[in-house]
C-alpha cells in the first residue's frame, strides 16, 4: 500500500512539475486540460497520435510539439485515473507510460531540431509503448 501511495505522488508532482515548465519553446504547459475518465484519456491519445503523424508528414515542429505535450500529459495521467488496482500492475502501467511519454517527448525534440526521420521513429516507440499500456487498461 506505502509504495502505492509513493507511486501516486510521484506521478502527481511530476505532472505538477511539468504543467508550467517551458521547456525554452516559447509556450507554457499549464493550459492543458487532462481528461477524467480512462476512456476520454483513449479517445484523446488515438486523436494525439493522429495529429502527431499528420505533423510529421507536414513537417511542422510546432504542431508536432503541441500533439506530444498532450499525449505526455494523457498518458501520464492513466496510472493515476485507473480502478483499484494491485501494485505491481500500477508499477507497470507507470512504467509503459514513462516510456511512452519519453519517446513522444523524443519525437517533438527530434521535429524541433529538423530530423522528422527520427521524429517518426520516436513517434512509433511511443506509439508501441502506449500499445503494451492499452492492453492493460480496463475494457470501456
Amino acid at each position: 500500500m506505502k509504495h502505492i501511495l509513493t507511486s501516486i505522488l510521484t506521478a502527481a508532482l511530476s505532472c505538477l512539475s511539468m504543467a508550467g515548465e517551458t521547456h525554452d519553446h516559447g509556450h507554457s504547459h499549464a493550459e492543458i486540460k487532462v481528461p477524467a475518465t480512462v476512456p476520454e484519456l483513449r479517445s484523446g491519445i488515438a486523436t494525439q497520435q493522429k495529429v502527431l503523424a499528420g505533423a510529421l508528414v507536414a513537417r511542422d515542429a510546432m504542431a508536432a510539439h503541441t500533439a506530444t505535450d498532450l499525449l505526455v500529459a494523457y498518458v501520464g495521467a492513466i496510472p493515476g485515473k485507473l480502478p483499484a488496482t494491485d501494485e505491481a500492475t500500477l508499477q507497470r502501467v507507470t512504467g509503459m507510460a514513462n516510456n511512452a511519454a519519453k519517446a513522444w517527448g523524443a519525437a517533438a525534440h527530434a521535429a524541433e531540431d529538423g530530423d522528422f526521420e527520427k521524429a517518426g521513429r520516436e513517434k512509433a516507440r511511443g506509439d508501441a509503448a502506449y500499445g503494451l499500456l492499452e492492453a492493460r487498461l480496463p475494457k470501456d
